[in-house]
């Protein structure tokens, strides 16, 4: 009683016995523990779509809790809070008002969520080892039988059975043990690769034992729990142990030097897009699990499979390694790049806003004047002016019948020579 709710244009909602729906266990403005209570808004006061904030002031008008949000997150959907709580709310896999909202971290029970390929290489409801599969653990102290277990997400079921449990024969999960379930798009049951996703498992009692929501997906790419939250894994592991990438203890030395956003004509090498780090430092450092975001968000992880110009992820002091893209990633419209260290700390930034068909840009995001992958990028300012360039020599007719002899020489009057050229004289 006496508490409020205040909106971002400054509408006021106390919380009485009229604004709160009734609740036979939670009679009047009591909220029980863990107990949740609707409220409804009346009058002009309504919560705008694609952009509004609630803060929940109690009766001395200190402000408890916020709510926040910046999109449209479409018709008959919810917004729960996410992990990282200095972000916009997050839309929910459904709605559950009144109940427990489905989490969008980790319910820890004895069998956890591992990793997850929710957009496999061409046709998810493929069957393993192609398609869609989830990984779980058994992070307990005891064998756990998940017979007549299940997974469930709204209105999609799937339940276990040990066919479609590729590395064991039976259902018993030995502590510490990792496994995986494989989809094959049976039971109806699938995992969404857009839209954000809660799934969750339950015990053949209908238990919830663990869930998880991730909010998008790769095609090829699976997401594990790391740094808070679910995200692309650094490289797929299923039925292994994820690997441990943090905490990170490398050098940070590392920059983004040239890159090529997009090229129509093929004429540059490598044909697909492309990002050259350099190392300034003095240690050689590994790139495994190192990884860059284009301004969209995208993620793609710094792998062995994307390197042109060397077969070690480890980058020599003074070395140049160049990473292939694809084409999907960035943009030769504009767009900016993010180089991140394995524990997802900002390390570089690049952006531009110029068009970048067929031209590289450097760490300024301007354009260079020619490509360098693996090598040290020209410098334009040290360039000789048009005015130091004059026509020194040339012949206008030639005696011979057999060849054709005639030339024009140009030779650049500058002091300074470019490293590229041979000769003052062209």
């Amino acid at each position: 009683m006496g508490w409020k709710i205040k909106d971002g244009m400054g509408n006021i909602t106390l919380l009485d016995q009229l604004s709160l729906k009734d609740n036979a266990s939670q009679p009047g403005t009591l909220i029980s523990a863990d107990g949740r209570r609707l409220v409804q808004f009346f009058g002009d006061i309504q919560l705008w779509n694609s952009f509004n904030y609630i803060m929940l002031l109690d009766q001395f008008d200190n402000v408890v809790h916020k709510s926040w949000w910046t999109a449209d997150p479409g018709l008959n959907v919810s917004l729960i809070e996410p992990s990282d709580i200095l972000q916009p709310w997050v839309p929910s896999s459904y709605s559950t008002p009144g109940q427990p909202e489905p989490s969008n971290v980790p319910v820890f029970g004895n069998i956890a969520f591992n990793e997850i390929l929710p957009d496999a290489v061409g046709n998810d409801t493929s069957t393993w080892p192609n398609g869609e599969w989830i990984e779980l653990k058994n992070i307990g102290n005891q064998s756990v039988d998940i017979a007549n277990w299940h997974f469930t997400s709204g209105s999609r079921n799937f339940n276990i059975n040990p066919h479609q449990m590729p590395f064991k024969s039976d259902t018993v999960i030995q502590p510490g043990e990792v496994f995986v379930v494989a989809i094959n798009g049976s039971q109806g049951f699938y995992l969404k690769n857009t839209n954000p996703d809660t799934i969750e498992l339950r015990d053949s009692s209908n238990q919830l034992i663990s869930s998880i929501t991730y909010n998008s997906s790769t095609e090829g790419e699976s997401n594990w729990f790391w740094n808070g939250d679910w995200s692309q894994a650094p490289w797929t592991t299923p039925g292994e142990e994820n690997p441990q990438t943090s905490p990170y203890s490398g050098a940070t030395t590392i920059e983004v030097t040239e890159i090529l956003a997009y090229c129509s004509d093929g004429s540059i090498s490598p044909l697909d897009d492309w990002v050259e780090v350099f190392n300034n430092g003095s240690e050689v450092i590994d790139l495994s699990a190192w990884r860059m975001i284009s301004e969209d968000g995208d993620l793609i992880h710094l792998r062995p499979a994307r390197l042109w110009n060397s077969s070690s992820m480890e980058i020599q002091p003074g070395e140049r390694l160049v990473f292939t893209m694809q084409n999907w990633f960035l943009s030769g419209l504009g767009d900016s790049l993010f180089l991140e260290d394995p524990d997802g700390n900002n390390v570089d930034f690049v952006g531009w806003n110029i068009v970048t068909d067929c031209k590289t840009i450097n760490s300024d995001g301007q354009a260079l004047p020619w490509p360098t992958p693996g090598e040290e990028e020209p410098d334009s300012s040290s360039f000789a002016a048009a005015s130091d360039l004059i026509f020194s020599r040339f012949m206008f007719e030639e005696k011979s019948e057999t060849k054709n002899d005639e030339f024009f020489e140009i030779t650049n009057t500058n002091s300074f020579i470019p490293a590229s050229m041979h000769s003052s004289k062209i």
